[in-house]
């Protein structure tokens, strides 16, 4: 994300909360989110503003980053799982094959 990219999302944010950020905050928040994709900023800046009554931290828009998405229906997670064996039998404390 480039500093034009960002500024755009930060003056959202500072016209939402009518508030605005000094020089060295500004260049502290670039600092923290530069890393970032425009795309996860933007959708964190949203899910800030769409969560927050009062003018954000940087660890509150941080918090709303999401770098992944999980499946989290258990159809899923079960239809996974059943190929998991364990390691010792639950009930010996003996390894099982291939361990022992």
């Amino acid at each position: 994300m480039n500093i034009d990219e960002f500024s755009q999302e930060v003056e959202k944010l500072q016209s939402t909360y009518k508030t605005n950020l000094t020089p060295d905050q500004v260049v502290a928040w670039y600092e923290d989110f530069k890393d970032l994709s425009l795309d996860n900023f933007k959708r964190a800046i949203d899910k800030t503003i769409a969560t927050s009554k009062t003018m954000p931290t940087i660890a509150e828009v941080r918090g709303n980053i999401s770098t992944r998405k999980m499946n989290l229906n258990s159809s899923y997670f079960y239809a996974n799982f059943k190929d998991i064996r364990p390691y010792f039998d639950i009930i010996t404390g003996e390894p099982l094959e291939p361990f022992n």
